[in-house]
């Protein structure tokens, strides 16, 4: 896939896309129905293939993940723990499987990359580092 059939690079070095982002046809008028279920289960579209893989992956967790409703009944430290537990985990194994794979093995190089520079350590950082910065604010905070 050549980042060259989907943007161009401008003379400082980033990229950006040919087209715009598009909303899709919910948002034209006048409606356009047959426009509208092309975009929703066409391949590629708004279901197929990535919001099908999220619901199924949601399926997969709620089944095997989370705890049975029973123990939903009444508030307790010991389930909310677990499923803080649960949440936790999956966005460090789903965010640091991005990271290692666009950041530390750089697999794909400046391709797509809209800004081509590397982050640096800078002390506008809470912790000097953007990444350490991410991962506080989406642990900890949240």
């Amino acid at each position: 896939m050549a980042e060259s059939d989907y943007g161009t690079v401008d003379k400082r070095g980033n990229w950006a896309p040919n087209r715009p982002v598009s909303y899709g046809p919910f948002f034209t008028w006048p409606v356009r129905p047959v426009a509208i279920l092309k975009w929703f289960f066409g391949f590629p579209g708004y279901l197929l293939p990535w919001n099908a893989l999220y619901a199924v992956a949601a399926v997969l967790i709620w089944t095997y993940l989370t705890p049975g409703l029973q123990h939903f009944q009444s508030f307790s430290l010991t389930w909310s723990a677990v499923v803080l537990a649960r949440n936790v985990m999956l966005a460090i194994l789903v965010y640091g499987a991005w990271h290692l794979w666009l950041y530390v093995w750089r697999r794909q190089d400046t391709a797509f990359k809209y800004n081509r520079q590397w982050p640096k350590d800078s002390p506008g950082f809470l912790f000097g580092n953007q990444t350490y910065d991410n991962m506080f604010h989406t642990l900890v905070s949240g």
